[in-house]
């Protein structure tokens, strides 16, 4: 059978909490006359930590680095083409992708440019043995970019395609 825990207050009124009330710390029973403020903390806290974490993982977007391609991709790189629409040759989509120029912080004064974000995609293209690009947009996002962890920035996009003989 369980045991039932009585507190007495000092008013000496007996007073039995219930099991939410009561959290163990370092061995001790504790009373906490505010239980659901210290769930809502605790699970607070650990959402404040998670976000943290993803932006850390998730939001430091950039580039492929050069060090990534292979002789043969480096030796294409400057081959890929970069079109704004279509194109008339019959080709296979390889995937798309998407390249990124930021302003990492607020006091730098690095420029953002569309040149460095085509360079993203031609990177991405070259990694995938692509001879083209087509359907490139760029947009311009002057306010803080969250998803890519930028202050301000430009992000460019296409699909890269291989040719077909």
């Amino acid at each position: 059978m369980g045991k039932i825990l009585t507190v007495f207050m000092i008013d000496k009124t007996e007073y039995k909490p219930r099991l939410s009330e009561i959290w163990n710390c370092f061995g001790r029973a504790i009373y906490n006359p505010l239980p659901a403020l210290s769930i809502i903390i605790s699970r607070i806290s650990f959402i404040i930590i998670l976000i943290i974490l993803l932006q850390v993982v998730i939001g430091c977007a950039s580039n492929p680095s050069i060090s990534s391609l292979s002789p043969e991709q480096r030796a294409r790189l400057n081959t890929i083409q970069i079109i704004k629409g279509g194109v008339d040759r019959p080709y296979k989509i390889l995937g798309t992708v998407k390249g990124l120029s930021c302003q990492r912080t607020v006091n730098s004064t690095q420029l953002i440019t569309e040149d460095e974000a085509i360079d993203g995609i031609r990177l991405e293209a070259a990694l995938l043995g692509a001879d083209a690009v087509i359907n490139t947009v760029c947009q311009i996002n002057s306010g803080t970019d969250w998803g890519n962890n930028c202050w301000s920035s430009i992000v460019c996009i296409g699909d890269a395609i291989k040719y077909k003989n």
